[in-house]
């Protein structure tokens, strides 16, 4: 996504679409490839004959594409600032500078694709997401990425949480803290942010042009001046600088702090912990069964049959059905004993974080021992997210039962079974929706009692 200078106007951004277009085209192509046949046949009726497929693939192919193009322009949008007059545009609406008091920061990831957005809102009603860094579809280059510095920080952006927050209160973090937790967060989420810490994250995007790398030098004016200095950046908003004496010292106390946390868990094991590890092993086994069985059934197919009689083809359904069963069962217990097991850690780093504390108070700064920090770093919503989806799979098969009640008169039977199929569904979304929120919750008190170790400190030069 290029960004441009001219007569003084900043250009920032805008629809990523067009800069992806190859992406774009890659996926409405295979899209259409799936989708044409249902235009064709119109167009065959019509009797165009052997252009038929080819009309439908390009209808299909515009249409996709058309809707990629404009929902992408819809979602992201530019800048257009004009840095003499203290004047922007966002989507089409000219606002002074000083209005745009708010700016949030979005995160979303998945295994396939990674998005960094940034929101600015002006208190006159206009807003504009930007995108500034994403995989595969691209954010802004590194021109982009200075000159969206510069506008950053020329705005009075307000955090009205933008503080430290208190030892072991997570409602009062600040918005590093924030950011940190929906970065830790499973699919990310968004969170408001101040000045600051968007100038440090951009100053980190575009480090290699500071280190003299031509490939990402900037091509026009001092846009790089408007970044902060590497003194200022260096220093977190909450003054934490350490000197490299007090750094070995940390490193120091962090070792001592693993291994007391190491010995607590030593001497009181989790009783949850033995549960785990037979429930796994249990549920390994089961599913050995039926891949084995399976096998077996391949290799009877081959070979005509000649392994296995009627009665033993009965036996093969048996034995892939039971302990396909049984694996899935294993599995929900062990979800809930690795459950049960977390939790026991969170109770021990709780306390071994009040008992250390007593001894040496600069411990909640350091943070929570590494051993211990580990109950919060995994998910203790396993067995509730593997209900939800069970619900959601239930639900779904209903529903598809009252069709089938329908087809054969039976109103009531279908009115029915659909009305407790859209219960299940409603409630098994209920569920995925406390489970993201409970992983947000988590996030946010893994940076809040990992202190230093999620959040280190600057050190001096």
């Amino acid at each position: 996504m290029t960004t441009s200078t001219r007569g003084g106007t900043v250009r920032i951004g805008g629809s990523p679409g067009l800069r992806s277009w190859k992406l774009v085209l890659g996926v409405t192509g295979f899209g259409s490839l799936a989708l044409a046949a249902l235009p064709a046949a119109g167009y065959d009726a019509l009797g165009l004959g052997e252009w038929s497929w080819p009309l439908g693939f390009l209808s299909v192919l515009v249409v996709l594409a058309g809707g990629i193009l404009l929902g992408l322009h819809l979602a992201y949008g530019g800048i257009v600032w004009h840095p003499d007059e203290r004047v922007a545009v966002l989507r089409g609406r000219r606002v002074p500078i000083d209005t745009i008091t708010e700016a949030w920061r979005s995160l979303s990831s998945n295994g396939t694709a990674s998005y960094l957005t940034y929101r600015f809102v002006s208190t006159d009603g206009p807003s504009v997401r930007v995108l500034v860094a994403g995989n595969p579809m691209k954010g802004l280059d590194d021109t982009g990425l200075q000159q969206l510095a510069r506008f950053v920080a020329a705005l009075p952006l307000v955090v009205p949480d933008a503080r430290p927050a208190p030892a072991g209160d997570a409602s009062a973090l600040s918005d590093r803290q924030r950011a940190a937790a929906v970065t830790l967060t499973t699919g990310g989420g968004k969170s408001r942010v101040g000045r600051e810490m968007l100038l440090d994250e951009l100053r980190a995007a575009v480090a290699p042009t500071e280190a003299g790398d031509p490939a990402t030098a900037a091509p026009d004016d001092d846009s790089a001046a408007y970044l902060p200095p590497a003194s200022a950046r260096r220093r977190r908003p909450e003054g934490e600088t350490l000197s490299a004496r007090e750094v070995e010292r940390l490193v120091r106390d962090w070792d001592a702090d693993d291994r007391d946390a190491a010995r607590m868990l030593a001497e009181e094991p989790t009783r949850a912990r033995p549960l785990r590890r037979l429930f796994f092993w249990l549920m390994i086994a089961s599913l050995g069964v039926a891949v084995a069985v399976i096998i077996l059934a391949i290799a009877d197919e081959q070979l005509n049959g000649v392994l296995l009689d009627a009665n033993g083809e009965d036996l093969i359904v048996l034995f892939i059905v039971g302990p396909g069963l049984l694996g899935l069962l294993f599995y929900i217990a062990w979800c809930a004993a690795a459950d049960a097991h977390l939790r026991s850690v969170r109770r021990l780093g709780e306390r071994w974080l009040d008992e250390r504390a007593q001894e040496d108070p600069e411990v909640r700064q350091r943070g929570l021992a590494t051993p211990l920090l580990a109950g919060w770093a995994v998910s203790v919503q396993r067995l509730r997210t593997v209900l939800a989806f069970l619900i959601c799979l239930v639900g779904f098969f209903v529903m598809i039962a009252a069709i089938f009640f329908f087809t054969e008169e039976a109103v009531l039977g279908g009115v029915v079974a659909l009305g407790v199929g859209l219960v299940l569904e409603v409630v098994a979304v209920l569920m995925f929706l406390r489970v993201q929120r409970q992983k947000r919750a988590d996030a946010e008190q893994l940076v809040l009692l990992g202190g230093w170790r999620v959040l280190p400190p600057a050190i001096e030069d």
